[in-house]
């Protein structure tokens, strides 16, 4: 074998043995660590969504137990009854009394409410249709305290007009009101005996507020709270222990008398008056 062929074996041996490397590098190193990059990033993905999933029915869970809290009562019979009784007193609180009839709906409403995965409704729609006489002002008022008031209701429809006929017991400045109002049962709520929730609507504001933040809101709540350590109250220490003011004043006087100028001593902190 000449040099010439020599050289030529010797080139063909080279590009075999790299073409044989490169196409088994590509198999069994570049396709496999391509699919694993790749699967890697799908899982990242999904982990991910599920994370956002979990962070949002957390969310969903918080706005769910204010649902629950401004929610009427979980016996429907008991939260018709009371409510009915609200619009009443609501009415009669802004002096709209002149034709006031309050009339609740028996149609059952839950069929059209979206569902749990169980197939339950969420809530429970009441509906109640109320039409008095009244003057502008007092609606106006009304309607105010109406949606002031924590509970989950809302006004479906309202219809204010001049009456068309004058009736007896109507003024001539009195308008004619049909509304028809909308309240909810929200489903898991507690057959509380009251209708309106027991809380402070600012405590509750400020749990949304905090609700955004790593820390729970039940800190801030116990912060708050009348019996906290915080606000310097001692649930063991009773009114009785406390001293009344004219004993105080008269112990101060007494030690006062005692002591003597040269003795008395400023608090600590405070400037000493320099002798002269």
């Amino acid at each position: 074998m000449n040099p010439r062929e020599r050289a030529l074996a010797i080139f063909l041996i080279g590009v075999i043995i790299l073409g044989g490397g490169g196409f088994f590098g590509y198999q069994f190193v570049y396709v496999p660590w391509t699919t694993r990059t790749r699967e890697l990033a799908r899982l990242q993905k999904e982990e991910q969504a599920k994370t956002d999933r979990l962070d949002e029915i957390e969310r969903e869970r918080g706005e769910l137990a204010r649902w629950r809290m401004l929610s009427l009562p979980g016996d429907p019979d008991l939260a018709r009854f009371e409510y009915e009784k609200y619009l009443d007193a609501l009415l009669t609180r802004h002096k709209i009394v002149t034709g006031r009839a309050i009339t609740p709906q028996t149609k059952d409403n839950s069929k059209a409410a979206p569902t749990t995965a169980n197939k339950e409704p969420i809530y429970t729609r009441l509906t109640f249709t109320v039409h008095a006489y009244a003057t502008m002002d007092n609606i106006v008022a009304m309607l105010k305290d109406f949606y002031s008031t924590g509970l989950m209701h809302q006004i479906k429809s309202l219809a204010i007009q001049r009456q068309l006929t004058a009736t007896r017991d109507s003024l001539p400045d009195e308008l004619e009101l049909r509304m028809t109002v909308e309240a909810l049962i929200v489903n898991g709520t507690d057959k509380r005996p009251y209708l309106l929730p027991n809380f402070d609507r600012g405590l509750m504001a400020l749990d949304l507020a905090t609700s955004f933040f790593p820390h729970p809101p039940t800190v801030v709540w116990a912060s708050l709270s009348p019996a906290s350590p915080r606000r310097g109250c001692s649930p063991t220490r009773s009114a009785t222990t406390r001293r009344s003011p004219a004993r105080t004043s008269s112990s101060a006087g007494r030690r006062r008398s005692r002591a003597s100028p040269t003795t008395a001593r400023p608090p600590s902190g405070w400037p000493r008056a320099s002798s002269t």
